[in-house]
């Protein structure tokens, strides 16, 4: 039997104003729905915000416009039946310089809900996360779905991120950080002929010392033919970490689009799932803007009832 979490309809949630961040702004989101508070005990973590970085400039509380935003939007009952909350919409800007800032990198900037269990200086840290399910529903605008997903093309990527995870937890000096030794990635694709896909992939990069590794592994499959590139779609995605068998469910809409098992999925360090990441945008040093809305948000710690995945 699972447990819920935590689950929000943005009802009520206030996204801030942005306050410096290193070379970002970060966004706290703060308030109380249905009696899951922020900042996401269930989850083990004391602090969620939305982050904006740009490699093209540092992004601070006067200029993070030119870079992208992040508000709350109104959805409405023909949008997602029966379901009576906010969206909130993510936004981000690209001028087309990779690696301005951070040189080692070639994307040109990201914006992300962060749900951070482990960071710089974490003690005690969490109990171990070892299942984790996630759901929410997403929208991207028409052009995504065209010229847009066309790698190299203005405006877009080739993918974008749906749902990851790093873990968190290596010791640096003595002390706990925030730097992990894998990252779990869940992107929506669109392969060489042009079909939209779901892609799963692991690898050792969650910004600790296990840098420049190729993937763990990797698999792709079709999205259904159900998927909406005109409104919401559902996505649901469940993990088992494990160093030898671990397991990777996902489903689209209702429908299973992976069930796999048998994958690594813990680093080196064993580490513990550090920080969430929902529905990311990133650019890839393109020219544009790139947009998401995302509703729905629900954590548990197995696959609920009434789920395709059971």
């Amino acid at each position: 039997m699972s447990n819920l979490l935590f689950k929000t309809r943005f009802k009520g949630t206030d996204i801030g104003s942005p306050v410096a961040a290193g070379s970002a702004v970060k966004f706290p989101v703060t308030g109380a729905n249905e009696g899951y508070d922020w900042a996401c005990a269930g989850l083990n973590a004391d602090n969620v915000n939305i982050q904006l970085i740009s490699n093209d400039s540092v992004v601070t509380p006067t200029n993070y416009l030119d870079f992208g935003n992040a508000t709350l939007i109104p959805v409405t009952n023909a949008e997602l039946a029966g379901y009576y909350g906010n969206a909130i919409h993510m936004e981000l800007k690209d001028t087309g310089l990779a690696g301005s800032h951070h040189a080692n990198v070639g994307w040109g900037g990201q914006n992300m809900l962060i749900i951070q269990r482990i960071a710089n200086g974490t003690n005690p840290l969490p109990p171990v996360m070892t299942d984790l399910y996630m759901t929410s529903t997403f929208k991207l605008p028409a052009t995504f779905y065209g010229s847009g997903m066309e790698a190299g093309n203005p405006g877009g990527r080739a993918d974008t991120t749906l749902w990851q995870f790093k873990t968190g937890g290596h010791v640096v000096a003595g002390q706990v950080t925030y730097q992990g030794d894998l990252r779990f990635v869940g992107q929506l694709t669109k392969n060489s002929s042009g079909g939209l896909e779901i892609k799963v992939h692991a690898d050792n990069n969650a910004n600790g010392p296990w840098t420049g590794n190729p993937d763990l592994w990797e698999y792709s499959a079709p999205v259904p033919s159900n998927f909406d590139i005109n409104g919401y779609n559902q996505i649901e995605i469940f993990v088992h970490r494990h160093a030898t068998a671990g397991v990777v469910k996902v489903a689209v809409n209702g429908v299973v689009v992976h069930n796999l098992s048998g994958l690594v999925l813990m680093g080196p360090g064993n580490y513990d799932i550090g920080r969430i990441f929902a529905c990311p945008v990133y650019t890839g040093a393109n020219l544009g803007l790139e947009t998401i809305d995302f509703a729905k948000l629900k954590y548990f710690d197995g696959i609920p009832g009434g789920s395709v995945l059971l």
